[in-house]
């Protein structure tokens, strides 16, 4: 059970730490939700999921984000 708990714990930190960095990157670039969504071929509602840390993407719609950016890996990944 309680290694249930950890998996859980970090899946919900990783996911936070990663909406945090969607944040922070957007804000760096003056785009607003709809833009970074539109840009990168998904819906607005999930974009806003990941940025509030209760969806986590894809290998294939982190890439999108990533070219959406024009940012590194390494920002999108920040803290992981």
């Amino acid at each position: 059970m309680e290694a249930n708990y950890l998996k859980k714990y970090f899946s919900a930190v990783v996911r936070r730490m990663f909406g945090e960095n969607l944040k922070r990157i957007r804000a760096e670039k003056c785009m607003t939700q709809i833009k970074v969504a539109t840009l990168a071929g998904i819906h607005k509602r999930y974009y806003q999921s990941m940025e509030a840390g209760s969806k986590h993407p894809s290998i294939l719609i982190a890439a999108r984000l990533q070219k959406a950016f024009e940012c590194e890996w390494t920002d999108l990944t920040r803290g992981l």
